[in-house]
């Protein structure tokens, strides 16, 4: 019998469906870690993620982790076959607009933070 999970993650909703209920606790548990590993990888909201603190020698080449490594390398081949439309190096150009929170503190405080509230979510 099928059985799903669902929780906020990234201010988005994750489901994690199996075919088989009792695979779910074990299955959600694999979509936690990876997701937790890949926000302390690469959040841009977190001081202490290895991005945010590898970001000022990035230039100098450093050797980051694995993941780090695969989650950027994915997001250069995303921007490649998109001829750009998707680019991982928006970050500060984001900050400007006002995105500087989760999604979440953006759609509930607009006008919070950097910027002048003109990047809203509808």
């Amino acid at each position: 019998m099928a059985a799903s999970e669902s929780w906020t993650v990234w201010g988005l909703e994750a489901t994690v469906t199996v075919t088989n209920a009792g695979a779910l606790a074990a299955a959600a548990a694999i979509v936690r870690r990876t997701l937790a590993g890949i926000d302390d990888a690469c959040s841009r909201f977190r001081d202490d993620s290895e991005l945010a603190l590898l970001g000022p020698r990035l230039a100098a080449g450093i050797q980051v982790s694995p993941l780090l490594a695969l989650l950027v390398e994915g997001a250069l081949d995303a921007a490649r076959w998109t001829d750009g439309d998707v680019d991982p190096t928006l970050g500060r150009d984001l900050e400007a607009l006002g995105y500087d929170r989760d999604i979440v503190s953006v759609r509930l405080f607009p006008s919070r933070g950097a910027g002048d509230g003109a990047f809203l979510v509808p």
